[in-house]
């Protein structure tokens, strides 16, 4: 159905038609925003777990007597990304 929104209604079927249109695509945008929602929650969710996970490994690391440099440096890095992640998407 390819509405013409210049076009001023005539009568009742016209007026009902353009609601209708009007209604369907509210209901779409609607509907793709809530999936967009749904999709940043789990993104989130995500991140902060990576995040958590990123701390526990770093934390054993430390106790950790033959970790090598580079390693550290990964997770250090990690962290950091995460971090900065964090505080730009979710806080």
């Amino acid at each position: 159905m390819d509405l013409d929104l210049e076009k001023i209604p005539e009568d009742e079927g016209d007026y009902l038609e353009m609601v209708a249109h009007l209604k369907q695509l509210y209901d779409e945008i609607t509907l793709k925003c809530s999936l967009l929602e749904n999709k940043e929650k789990e993104y989130k969710k995500i991140i902060m777990t990576v995040y958590g996970l990123s701390r526990v490994i770093d934390t054993i690391c430390d106790s950790c007597f033959e970790v090598p440099p580079e390693l550290n440096i990964l997770i250090e890095t990690l962290r950091a990304f995460c971090s900065d992640s964090i505080t730009e998407h979710i806080l």
